[in-house]
């Protein structure tokens, strides 16, 4: 297992259909790999941390990793 680290890493990750979630429980994920068919999103890319209530969908990649770095590095 790799260990991700970096928005680099992660904005990556995810631009090429893989969904990472850390020990905290919080996920972000492409969700064009996921909706196959007719349904467009209103966001391209998902957040989620049910510990923290959030869940964000956005259009851009770096604004989602943003806020996963800053979920991540919250608490312990």
């Amino acid at each position: 297992m790799k260990v991700i680290s970096g928005k680099e890493d992660i904005m990556s990750v995810v631009y090429h259909g893989y969904s990472i979630v850390n020990k905290r429980g919080a996920s972000i994920c492409n969700l064009e790999d996921v909706m196959i068919g007719n349904f467009i999103p209103k966001g391209k890319y998902q957040v989620w941390c049910e510990k923290e209530k959030v869940y964000e969908l956005f259009q851009d990649l770096g604004d989602a990793t943003d806020l996963f770095i800053k979920i991540s590095k919250k608490g312990g």
